[in-house]
């Protein structure tokens, strides 16, 4: 089964104190693997900061890049103290993740931003273009012993809006629920204003800290998801690849003739989306896209992503202009768009006929927005058949919504996955031949696509 495809536990209130991981009856503490990675992660960022910050030294003169209206932030010496404290979010996440799967997936996204960053700051070298004041007492003693290792290099990506963002992730998982998750969040605000405030960044490093965050927590995702390096995917894959890495191709090259400027950052953000999609397509999962459990899609990776969801936003909406958003293929199952819900709801209070109790949702690309009481998120990537094992998860997910009451079962169109996961249901639970629950489904619904791929697929679940 691939990675963010599988049954997922309905929507339940969070809880009302922290909310560690259940770590697994046979999995104790993984106390030791933390002291580990610690000692790993410290020799590995103070070697390479350091030795990166003293070899920018030797390329003097160094450029800067800021805006004027930087000029205007002010130097408040009180926030050296929450940009030092980064340093103890760091170590007390790593011994507060319950199970070696959390820690792993923490350890791999801090090494994947160490090594993003260094990259960074090898490959575009810059510099703090302001000089701090003079700072005595407590204060000044905080920023003498960040001089102490710390030169005015290493700027674009901020490090510490990387790490922030991806222990920001970390630490909502921890305090879901509980009175704790307002004050570390605020914490991390101010830890985030800080590297402005201390006059250590500039605002071009803070945005492009986001942008690499996200990349870390997307690259990275907290539902299973594994990236493929089979050097020959299937031809749909290598061909969605394809389009999407052109559509990269098409906006990188005006971004890279205007650069510098807004409207060049804007078309870069956009190329890099596409990019990472397309890399999706080729080596990933659905689970790579980002989308939660309970169909919401963070706003951290809207930092990276925000082109590609908006642009499946404007791709449904311009499609569904000419077809149904919705169609009933059997009573009370409809099969449909995911932002069919409120008229799908509003119809069927207007017929008196029994409200809609449950949403099985195939879409990877679209945030869940009017949740109903029963909602499941079976991600799949758009326009790639569903496998057999797929198959039979959703059949089974549809099944299970369906004995609650009216079911919608939605993708971005209601025409492809969303149709696959209705006629998977038909031939497993409603003993439907595979051409019948085609046909059915495309007489109820004609814009309905069921590609010869996925015919195999769903014969392939009848056979099992």
């Amino acid at each position: 089964m691939t990675g963010a495809f599988s049954p997922l536990a309905l929507r339940k209130k969070p809880m009302s104190k922290l909310n560690f991981p259940a770590a697994n009856a046979r999995e104790t503490h993984p106390w030791r693997w933390a002291i580990f990675w610690g000692a790993v992660l410290g020799v590995i960022f103070f070697s390479t900061y350091n030795n990166v910050n003293q070899y920018t030294a030797t390329l003097e003169p160094v450029d800067s890049f800021y805006f004027a209206w930087e000029t205007q932030i002010p130097f408040w010496p009180w926030t050296i103290v929450p940009y030092w404290t980064i340093d103890l979010f760091y170590g007390l996440a790593l011994f507060l993740a319950m199970t070696k799967t959390t820690l792993l997936r923490l350890v791999k996204r801090l090494l994947l931003a160490q090594a993003l960053c260094i990259s960074g700051f090898l490959l575009f070298p810059l510099k703090f273009a302001f000089v701090r004041p003079l700072t005595d007492g407590v204060f000044g003693g905080m920023f003498a012993a960040l001089a102490q290792f710390d030169l005015p290099y290493n700027q674009a990506p901020s490090l510490h809006i990387v790490l922030l963002l991806v222990l920001w992730r970390q630490y909502r998982v921890y305090t879901a629920g509980s009175a704790w998750r307002y004050l570390v969040e605020a914490w991390c605000g101010l830890i985030a204003l800080s590297v402005l405030t201390t006059w250590q960044h500039h605002f071009i490093d803070l945005i492009t800290g986001l942008w690499v965050g996200a990349f870390c927590l997307l690259a990275i995702p907290e539902q299973p998801g594994s990236w493929r390096w089979s050097p020959a995917p299937a031809a749909r894959r290598q061909r969605m690849a394809s389009y999407y890495l052109l559509g990269a191709i098409l906006f990188a090259l005006p971004a890279w003739l205007l650069w510098p400027g807004i409207s060049a950052a804007i078309l870069w953000w956009i190329a890099a989306a596409l990019a990472y999609v397309a890399l999706v397509y080729r080596w990933g999962s659905a689970a790579h896209l980002g989308k939660q459990a309970d169909g919401s899609i963070p706003l951290s990776h809207y930092c990276f992503l925000a082109p590609y969801y908006v642009g499946a936003r404007i791709n449904a909406w311009y499609h569904l202009r000419s077809r149904p958003a919705y169609s009933e293929i059997v009573p009370g199952v409809y099969l449909g768009a995911l932002s069919a819900q409120p008229a799908l709801i509003a119809q069927l209070a207007k017929a008196n006929a029994a409200p809609l109790a449950s949403v099985v949702d195939l879409t990877a690309e679209l945030a869940q927005v009017n949740s109903p009481l029963n909602y499941q998120s079976l991600p799949a990537l758009d326009l790639l058949p569903l496998d057999a094992m797929q198959l039979q998860v959703a059949a089974t997910a549809v099944e299970q919504a369906v004995q609650r009451g009216t079911t919608l079962v939605a993708c971005a169109l209601g025409v492809s996955r969303s149709s696959a996961a209705v006629a998977a249901w038909l031939v497993t639970y409603r003993v439907y031949s595979v051409d019948d629950a085609i046909a059915l489904i495309q007489q109820q619904r004609p814009c309905v696509i069921i590609a010869s791929a996925q015919r195999d697929e769903l014969l392939q679940l009848a056979d099992q």
